[in-house]
């Protein structure tokens, strides 16, 4: 596959962005989703590891995917971390077993706010031409499972919360797909249930 840098975080032509705010620290959740076997919460992910020491620019980190023969190697060209501030890495992928894919990248930020923090990511991809069909197929049905995923992570981290409150789930979620015509129809634009679209 070929690589990206920041710049196709805006003009992929299909990405889809969304937010949840969690109530633990911000360096809580950025260890869990950095940390070695990380994502065990996502039930697409099936496995994670890092093929190079983490942590930083230049990290490679290989994830596998349902169906079992989905694997997807990361290479990160961003990894900032401000202790208890903000935290944010971006990666591109290097090679990633889904048919119809070009380019695909990554980028997740945490930030501190009063109630504990936000987690904000965002999924970047240019299909192959001229047939985009497989990469909406499957951005969709992502889509689709990020709901329930996110409730199953906000369930994990709740016994970690100590003196924060509850949370209620709030997300903020948006997708934008450059559709070429009638072909495209279905794809990530379409509002899968359980997902928020209304801000």
């Amino acid at each position: 596959m070929q690589p990206c840098d920041d710049t196709f975080l805006t003009t992929a032509p299909l990405l889809n962005r969304f937010s949840i705010d969690l109530p633990v620290t911000s360096a809580t959740a950025w260890s869990e989703c950095t940390r070695p076997g990380a994502l065990s919460w996502c039930t697409l992910i099936t496995g994670s590891r890092y093929l190079t020491p983490p942590q930083g620019i230049d990290t490679v980190r290989e994830l596998s995917m349902r169906p079992s023969a989905i694997k997807a190697r990361e290479h990160y060209f961003r990894w900032e971390e401000e202790p208890n501030i903000r935290y944010r890495n971006t990666f591109y992928a290097a090679a990633f077993t889904v048919p119809g894919l070009q380019r695909f990248a990554e980028d997740m930020l945490v930030e501190e706010i009063a109630t504990g923090c936000r987690l904000t990511w965002t999924f970047a991809i240019e299909p192959k031409p001229p047939a985009p069909r497989a990469a909406h197929a499957w951005l969709h049905h992502h889509h689709e499972r990020l709901a329930p995923d996110r409730e199953r992570y906000k369930d994990l981290l709740r016994p970690t919360v100590g003196e924060l409150p509850p949370l209620r789930l709030r997300t903020r979620a948006t997708s934008c797909a450059r559709r070429k015509g009638p072909e495209d129809a279905g794809c990530c634009t379409d509002r899968p249930p359980g997902i928020d679209h209304s801000s």
